[in-house]
C-alpha cells in the first residue's frame, strides 16, 4: 500500500497512510500529537461525537500482524462492518478533515496549534489536487441537503467580509470554475466531500480573519474614546477650573 512522506507536528512524526492520494492518520498518533497521555483518548472523543463524522473522515482498517508496527504491505482497506476495535488487527484512522474535527473537540493546550497545522496540510493538498470534469445526470447531482450545508458555510464566510455579496459570489464562482459547471446545483454528488472540505477551510480562515478584524476595531474604538475623554477633560478644566 502506498505511503506518503512523513508529516511532523512538533514532536510527533505521523505514519501517513495513502488512501486514494489523500493522507490519513492513525488515531493513536493523533492522541500523541494533541498531548493526550492515553492512546484511547481519540476513540472516546469519537464515540461521543460519532454522528458528526462521515466515512470520508474516519474508517477502521485491518492490519496483518502487530498493529503497532502497522505493516502497510498487509493492510486490508475493508471497513469493519461492526465498527468494532476489539480485534487486535483493527485500527481507526482519520482523514485530515477528520483529524481537524477531532481537534475541534479536544481541550488540550496544543489543540489550536494542531488545527492550524492540519489546515495548512489541507491547503497544500488542495493546491495540488486536480479535478477531472465528470458528466453527471440530474439524479447524480448533489442533494438539497448538501446544497444547504454548502450554503451555510458560504454564508458564514460572507459574514466575515466587508462585501458579503462579493464574497459569496467568489466562493461559488471558484467552485463552478474548478468543476466546469454553470451552476452549483449541477455539482456531481461524488465531489460534494471535496467541495465541502475546501469551503470549510475557507470558513476557518475567514473566522480567524474576523477575530483579527474585531480586535483591531476594538483597539480603534478604545483609542477614539480615550481621546474623546481627554478632550472632554480639557474642556472641563477650561470652563470649570479647580
Amino acid at each position: 500500500m502506498p505511503v506518503l512522506p512523513s508529516l511532523v507536528f512538533q514532536n510527533t512524526t505521523f505514519t501517513v497512510i495513502d488512501r486514494n492520494g489523500e493522507p490519513w492518520l492513525k488515531a493513536s498518533e493523533i492522541a500523541q500529537a494533541l498531548g493526550y497521555a492515553r492512546v484511547d483518548s481519540i476513540a472516546r472523543i469519537y464515540d461521543r461525537n460519532a454522528d458528526e463524522f462521515t466515512d470520508q473522515m474516519t474508517q477502521i482498517i485491518h492490519v496483518g500482524g502487530d498493529s503497532n508496527s502497522l505493516n502497510l504491505g498487509n493492510v486490508n482497506l475493508t471497513v469493519a462492518k461492526n465498527n468494532n476495535l476489539g480485534n487486535s488487527d483493527a485500527l481507526r484512522i482519520f482523514s485530515m478533515r477528520g483529524a481537524h474535527l477531532i481537534a475541534m473537540f479536544a481541550r488540550t493546550a496544543v489543540a489550536k496549534a494542531f488545527r492550524v497545522w492540519v489546515l495548512d496540510i489541507i491547503d497544500h493538498h488542495l493546491g495540488r489536487l486536480t479535478v477531472e470534469p465528470t458528466p453527471a445526470k440530474a439524479e447524480e447531482w448533489i442533494t438539497r441537503e448538501q446544497l444547504d450545508k454548502i450554503a451555510r458555510l458560504v454564508h458564514g464566510i460572507s459574514l466575515c467580509c466587508h462585501h458579503q455579496d462579493a464574497a459569496s459570489y467568489a466562493v461559488y464562482a471558484g467552485v463552478r470554475e474548478q468543476y466546469n459547471i454553470d451552476n452549483i446545483h449541477k455539482l456531481p454528488a461524488i465531489h460534494f466531500e471535496s467541495v465541502y472540505g475546501m469551503i470549510h477551510v475557507l470558513y476557518e480562515k475567514a473566522q480567524d480573519y474576523l477575530k483579527l478584524r474585531c480586535h483591531a476595531d476594538q483597539q480603534f474604538i478604545k483609542a477614539v474614546l480615550k481621546r474623546h475623554q481627554f478632550q472632554m477633560q480639557m474642556q472641563q478644566n477650561m470652563f470649570f477650573p479647580k
